[in-house]
């Protein structure tokens, strides 16, 4: 069965590493990233949010699902470009 989510790629997490170990403190990038899922996907961020009350780290809950969440989407748009510009 082929995967339907990008299996995704040590570079991603490597390209993303330095935004976000500058950002993880910033209340400002959190809730601009939440925003942005908001606009793409509501249902991740409504859970998100959701999830993130459930825990006694709110911000750490909320900034690990906006990580994976971040890598998934620029490895899909990494496969996308890949098959569409044959290299």
């Amino acid at each position: 069965m082929k995967n339907l989510l990008p299996l995704v790629k040590p570079e991603i997490g490597i390209c993303i590493e330095h935004e976000l170990l500058q950002n993880k403190k910033d209340d400002i990038y959190i809730k601009e990233q939440l925003k942005k899922i908001q606009k793409e996907n509501p249902v991740i961020s409504f859970w998100i949010e959701t999830f993130s009350q459930t825990t006694r780290d709110k911000k750490g809950a909320i900034f690990c699902s906006l990580m994976v969440f971040k890598m998934l989407r620029i490895q899909a748009e990494c496969d996308r470009m890949k098959s569409e510009i044959k290299l």
